[in-house]
């Protein structure tokens, strides 16, 4: 009897998770210089009302330290707690009464190095799409900050409004963490491409050359 009482918890735990999803998500990322961020992500989701507690993942790296302030759901504060690991922080939301349906996390984070890696908030929910747009992204700074992305390599938007610099991106999935680095120059990605490129044509030349002159060597003594 019990073991049968255990299966159908399992199977309607499963049958329930099964009905959850992510529906799209997006952040909104204000650099207020290059040791303080302040980040605002929102996840939208698709999840049954007898569901009363979520679990969202957020990796560690070492030189940041992030600070949740608050979280949101349905434009309503809510509680949470948090379990730590050695790699990872783990937050478990309590519903108030309403199913999830958003969710907004506002935290900050301290940066020590130029280059760092700025964590998001994961679910292990499935998404609902992978369209281009089901992640999206925008970068606040000061018009005179320059960042580097390296990841995600996606295409980059950016102008000016109201002397702040705005950087969007639109990404087909959730990622866990974006690596940027702050730089003192505008860069693009195509430039630093070209020189690579350049780089590499400049070292086939000379290994040609020098197997021409080999070659001229053996021939003629």
């Amino acid at each position: 009897m019990r073991k049968t009482a255990f299966l159908f918890v399992v199977f309607f735990t499963v049958i329930i998770g099964a009905q959850s999803e992510l529906t799209s998500a997006s952040v909104e990322i204000d650099i207020k210089d290059t040791s303080y961020i302040e980040v605002k992500q929102t996840l939208l989701l698709n999840i049954p009302d007898s569901i009363q507690q979520l679990n969202l993942k957020l990796l560690k790296f070492e030189g940041i330290s992030v600070t949740l302030n608050k979280v949101n759901s349905n434009k309503e504060m809510i509680n949470f707690t948090k379990e730590d690991s050695k790699e990872l922080q783990e937050i478990i939301l309590f519903s108030n009464g309403r199913p999830f349906q958003t969710i907004e996390l506002n935290y900050s984070v301290q940066v020590e190095n130029e280059e760092f890696y700025l964590p998001l908030f994961f679910t292990e929910l499935l998404a609902s799409s992978s369209d281009n747009d089901f992640f999206n992204a925008r970068i606040k700074m000061q018009n005179n900050q320059n960042i580097i992305m390296h990841f995600p390599n996606v295409e980059l938007t950016e102008n000016v409004e109201f002397n702040k610099k705005n950087i969007t991106m639109q990404v087909p999935a959730l990622p866990s963490l974006f690596r940027m680095e702050f730089t003192s120059e505008t860069v693009s990605r195509a430039s630093v491409t070209a020189i690579v490129d350049w780089v590499i044509a400049l070292v086939f030349v000379l290994i040609g050359i020098i197997i021409w002159r080999n070659r001229k060597q053996l021939m003629y003594g």
